[in-house]
């Protein structure tokens, strides 16, 4: 989901480039040589991981398939900064990792006091 919503925003802003008048071969060609397509990647995974589980109150759509969704540690459900939080640690090196420690569950839920828990509908 995130790769079509990171195409359409590539697109959109190809579309406002060439309609400005500028050369979207040439930006296509330093942003495959440039730092900046990274920091593009990071900005938009955040931005997408942070809203679409905000405004659909705690349920990306693996979390629908799974019956699960995205709670604080006392059962509430999440602010947009902890939903913010979340999808910042995403990006800490080795962070997948951390599902193997004794607690269950990743740094992502750990520094947002966030837990994933299953649901009955």
């Amino acid at each position: 989901m995130f790769y079509i919503f990171f195409v359409a925003v590539m697109m959109l802003f190809g579309i406002f480039i060439n309609v400005t008048g500028g050369d979207v071969d040439q930006l296509a060609e330093y942003l495959d040589k440039s730092p900046l397509s990274y920091v593009l990647s990071f900005i938009s995974a955040t931005i997408f991981y942070t809203f679409m589980e905000y405004l659909t109150k705690g349920r990306s759509v693996g979390k629908f398939l799974t019956k699960t969704k995205v709670v604080n540690v006392d059962g509430s459900l999440p602010t947009l900064k902890s939903f913010f939080i979340r999808s910042l640690c995403r990006f800490i090196p080795f962070e997948p990792f951390s599902f193997f420690s004794s607690k269950g569950y990743g740094w992502h839920d750990d520094y947002s006091g966030t837990r994933v828990v299953k649901i009955s509908e």
